[in-house]
């Protein structure tokens, strides 16, 4: 061992997306590292943190002004143009530059040996874990700092060996994962900024065509549950409000349970600091998923359940190796989540090769019709690793960067633009870009529930919701023109975001961020007071020119149903800021046909259950059971003056980036309560909003 007079200095630089928080992966590979007596011996790690707008130019100064030995960071799709510039700019400067190591994601595969070609400065790159390949590079370090620390180390590739066919020393794992210290119970991070990452398990047995996880990682590696409520009690003393856990399938095992249980017990015991989970789900688990949900709500710990989906189109489901689960089963599922009182939502992909346009509004339409409250879209991105990145030329999937790139100025791009699938055989780029605005559609009409109740009742005249959409997407790009629409007001201005995200590819954080600010302030800021009028009003003029353009809804009874439901529907969307009034009165028990209506949509007829052709029949399946519930006889029935009252659980702004989630969540919709009933044949109640003729309902 040499003889030093001081530490080795390695600079962890932490490239972030939009959200703050402490880099916790990185924090498990210096902890892993420090865990050798000769790393913390002769070795020093400096975090240096930085968000999605601070200036590359800024970082670059950071880092030479820091004088490192050594640099390292990693790369994502959120950070890799910030990376990318960082390193070209500490190319340019003509100052010494230390050693420089890039892991992440983004180092997988050939992108990884792209980016060294790309960037003669980096050293080496992590393809793999990091903490094997930190540690050995460290040790390394502490032994020599002269010589080559990476030539030997695990999971890493030199420049040196960047044209290897095949490199040795690769796919190493860390099976034990108590093994690596905690970097919040070391004191190695703080807890602070919010949120704090977390994982329990690490490993995912799915091989999506899409994904990363399942890379490499098939086998999953878990913490003791002693381990886990360590940690978690450290959490809950220090009042941590928000958590994310970084499990790829929290939930695969029946013993995710007990973590939930543990999480539960901890947060009722130290009066509930747990404040909101995000998780990502099981995708395969769905059942156990309900019960996981279940117990957090019980613990008040917020949190939204996906309901995975990403396509029910049988040939991007061949191609993604993502199957869907049996269209009635996730019925059966959004049913019991109502009857639990738990959040759902589900989420698809646009994008997906094997789909086209058709398919994919139709994807869109089947989930709607399933009951679920929220659908959460995004745009195929090819991530570095996985078999669409490495196969992209055989699947015939274009990014962004191949396009028309000088119609998308820098300043309007995403992070992971470049990354984005423009097109493919089955969708063109034009498809694309309407595809894009059907997703600003949906956040709209579906998410925020400004139409969803009223497109379920247009199924009285034979309308699916795919129908809607269309309708709105050809208003917004002017194939019908409608003078009833203000040009300038809440349309205009929606119309124009719609566009323009469909325009540069869609960061779906961000839209839905932008055009929540829209819905619920006008655009004038988080803190400006509700815009419910304006946009009830649009709502009017949207249905009336729908109606107008196919002909129905014009008898005076109906025109007058179509405005009672869409003041329902007004009613009961989230709506941060707004004040009810002290009643509301209606001609017709809205409430009580609605929630009808859902019973049937949760509740499939024999018929179905019997057939095979599950999600391909579903929306027809459902407008069928609706359009006989809503007979003349039936609505004449509800026909009676009513009075609500409503209460408004989101009295509060939401902040920029949970702004979107909000509206994923029921628990923030306005809840509706019945306090008079008109019909002398029916005793005067109370009901709280909701399905409760749900409970009773029979499992499918």
């Amino acid at each position: 061992m040499q003889k030093r007079t001081g530490k080795i200095k390695v600079l962890m630089l932490d490239l972030k997306s939009n959200l703050h928080s402490q880099p916790y992966q990185m924090g498990l590979v210096v902890a892993y590292a420090l865990a050798d007596p000769e790393v913390a011996k002769n070795v020093e790690f400096v975090f240096s943190n930085h968000y999605a707008e601070q200036p590359a130019e800024e970082i670059a100064e950071i880092v030479s002004t820091a004088s490192p030995e050594m640099l390292a960071m990693s790369s994502y799709v959120w950070n890799h143009v910030k990376i990318r510039n960082v390193l070209a700019i500490l190319g340019r400067s003509g100052r010494e530059l230390p050693r420089i190591v890039v892991g992440g994601a983004n180092c997988a595969g050939k992108c990884g040996v792209e980016m060294m070609a790309e960037s003669p400065i980096i050293s080496a790159i992590v393809d793999g874990e990091g903490e094997p390949a930190f540690r050995d590079i460290a040790l390394s370090l502490a032994d020599s700092p002269t010589k080559d620390p990476f030539a030997n180390a695990r999971n890493c590739r030199s420049r040196e060996q960047v044209n290897t066919a095949a490199v040795s020393n690769m796919g190493h794992r860390v099976i034990h994962l108590d093994e690596i210290p905690s970097p919040y119970l070391t004191g190695l991070l703080p807890l602070e900024p919010s949120p704090v990452f977390y994982e329990t398990n690490r490993g995912c047995p799915y091989r999506c065509s899409f994904c990363y996880w399942g890379n490499g990682n098939s086998q999953i590696h878990r913490m003791s549950f002693e381990r886990v409520q360590e940690e978690l009690t450290f959490f809950a003393k220090r009042r941590v409000s928000s958590l994310f856990l970084a499990d790829a399938n929290f939930g695969i095992f029946d013993s995710d349970l007990k973590t939930a249980e543990i999480m539960a017990e901890l947060n009722s015991r130290h009066n509930y600091p747990f404040k909101f989970l995000g998780v990502n789900y099981a995708k395969n688990s769905n059942d156990r998923v309900l019960e996981l949900a279940t117990i957090l709500r019980a613990a008040k710990i917020n949190t939204a359940t996906t309901l995975a989906l990403q396509t029910v189109s049988p040939e991007a489901e061949k191609l993604s190796k993502r199957y869907a689960v049996e269209s009635l089963k996730f019925v059966g599922l959004v049913r019991e989540a109502y009857q639990k009182d738990v959040t759902t939502y589900t989420d698809l992909i646009l994008g997906l090769p094997g789909e086209s346009l058709s398919d994919f509004l139709k994807g869109i339409e089947a989930a709607i019709y399933t009951g679920v409250p929220a659908i959460k879209i995004h745009q195929l991105s090819l991530l570095p690793g996985t078999e669409f990145y490495d196969k992209q030329e055989e699947f015939g999937l274009t990014k962004a960067s191949d396009s028309d790139s000088h119609l998308v100025p820098l300043n309007q791009r995403p992070a992971n633009w470049e990354f984005m699938v423009v097109s493919h055989p089955k969708l063109d780029a034009r498809e694309m870009q309407r595809g894009l605005r059907y997703i600003g559609i949906n956040h709209l009409m579906h998410n925020h529930n400004l139409g969803s109740i009223v497109n379920f009742y247009l199924a009285r005249h034979g309308v699916l919701s795919g129908q809607v959409y269309e309708f709105f997407d050809d208003l917004i790009t002017g194939q019908i023109n409608d003078a009833s629409l203000d040009q300038d007001g809440f349309f205009g201005r929606v119309r124009d975001l719609i566009i323009l995200f469909s325009r540069t590819g869609l960061d779906s954080m961000s839209q839905e961020a932008v055009l929540a600010n829209q819905t619920w302030f006008g655009g004038k800021g988080f803190r400006a007071e509700a815009n419910d009028k304006e946009v009830r009003s649009f709502m009017h003029s949207f249905y009336r020119a729908f109606c107008s353009h196919y002909g129905i809804c014009s008898s005076p009874a109906d025109v007058e149903l179509l405005k009672e439901f869409i003041d329902y529907n007004m009613l009961i969307s989230p709506k941060p800021r707004w004040k009810p009034m002290p009643e509301y009165r209606f001609n017709y028990d809205i409430r009580s046909i609605w929630q009808d209506m859902l019973f049937e949509i949760l509740n499939p007829g024999e018929n179905e259950k019997r057939s095979s052709e599950g999600w391909h029949v579903l929306s027809k399946d459902v407008l069928s059971r609706l359009s006989k519930l809503l007979s003349e006889s039936y609505l004449e029935s509800r026909k009676r003056p009513v009075t609500y009252k409503v209460e408004n659980p989101l009295p509060f702004f939401p902040e920029k980036m949970t702004s979107a989630w909000a509206v994923t969540n029921r628990d923030w919709f306005c809840r509706v309560t019945k306090v008079s009933d008109g019909d002398t044949d029916r005793q005067a109640h109370v009901m709280s909003d909701g399905p409760p003729e749900l409970m009773s309902a029979q499992p499918i």
